[in-house]
């Protein structure tokens, strides 16, 4: 048994009654005196809401509000409010868990703060400036910039055998979690330049992290090329796709979604939407390797390589097909 309701069922918790009785909740929502309505009263709720309505509370805030949570309890014949017992409290964390689950968002426990370096944040801000897509190459982005303009620096360049300085290709994350630590500093940034909600950042990490989990390690590259030419050309086409359909709704006399000011909010909920670019770039070819018809080689193009595991020291040399990513010294950050 799982912790959290199958996706196929989240379609139908449409109130958060429903989250109730998932959760085991009794009683009637809307009345205070039993179990689910003592808590949708500290909610501010009779039951009919949306659970999307509490999705985005914090986990640590709805902590916070549990503690205040008093239960109706019998004593002595009559009613009386106590403490939830720990079964209880656990129903009641589980409701804040399944309205975050139901509605996409992936359930995370805090994490530490992520710093986010200035020369970093310039990049990121130039971007959103310049109406360009806020691609960011995880190769050289990520935490501790410091440390890795070092390794820029010595890896940027190096003699080859007729002793000529040749460009070195600094490649992608070799795994998931060190992609997820590039990916938590891009979040940082359009956060605080409040171009994309942490609601639509968390949902693309979970995409990604869903891939991983359904295709394992061994489609890995394949999964960052996705990633990247999702972020790089997807994105883009999406935005332009995406202003098309406003302006033609405005000048219906209509409105859309789409905010010309924040375009890649808009652009980062429909992204993880495009199932025919996922099932082309991804899927269909995650299901050869996986079924051993063809080879990761054959499927995976020279724009987004990543890093050997076990090798991260090692200096390589560019490969001599033309890349959009080829990462070097004077590379993008």
């Amino acid at each position: 048994m799982t912790l959290d309701p199958p996706e196929g069922d989240w379609p139908s918790f449409k109130t958060l009654a429903d989250v109730m009785t998932f959760a085991g909740l009794t009683g009637d929502p809307a009345d205070k005196d039993t179990l689910a309505g003592s808590l949708c009263f500290l909610l501010g709720s009779d039951g009919s809401d949306h659970p999307r309505v509490f999705a985005l509370i914090p986990e640590d805030d709805f902590s916070k509000l549990l503690e205040k949570w008093k239960v109706p309890a019998m004593a002595a014949g009559s009613l009386v409010l106590q403490d939830p017992t720990p079964r209880q409290a656990g129903q009641g964390a589980l409701v804040g868990r399944t309205c975050r689950v139901v509605v996409g968002l992936k359930p995370t426990a805090a994490s530490a703060p992520v710093a986010v370096a200035s020369a970093s944040l310039t990049t990121l801000h130039s971007l959103f400036l310049s109406g360009r897509a806020p691609y960011t190459d995880m190769a050289v982005w990520g935490p501790y910039h410091h440390r890795l303009a070092k390794k820029i620096r010595l890896k940027g360049i190096r003699l080859n055998s007729q002793g000529e300085i040749v460009p070195v290709e600094i490649n992608g994350p070799a795994d998931f979690e060190a992609w997820r630590e590039s990916y938590s500093v891009f979040r940082t940034g359009c956060i605080m330049f409040g171009q994309i909600s942490p609601a639509r950042l968390d949902c693309y990490e979970h995409h990604i992290r869903s891939y991983h989990e359904r295709y394992g390690r061994g489609c890995w590259a394949l999964l960052y090329q996705a990633d990247v030419r999702a972020r790089l050309e997807l994105a883009e086409r999406l935005r332009r796709q995406g202003k098309e359909e406003h302006d033609c709704a405005v000048a219906a006399g209509g409105s859309h979604p789409f905010d010309p000011k924040i375009p890649w909010e808009w652009v980062w909920n429909m992204i993880v939407k495009d199932h025919a670019f996922w099932h082309r770039e991804l899927e269909e070819p995650a299901l050869l390797i996986l079924a051993k018809t063809q080879k990761t080689s054959q499927l995976v193009g020279a724009d987004a390589p990543v890093e050997v595991p076990g090798n991260l020291g090692a200096d390589r040399p560019t490969r001599t097909q033309p890349s959009v990513s080829a990462r070097t010294m004077s590379g993008n950050t």
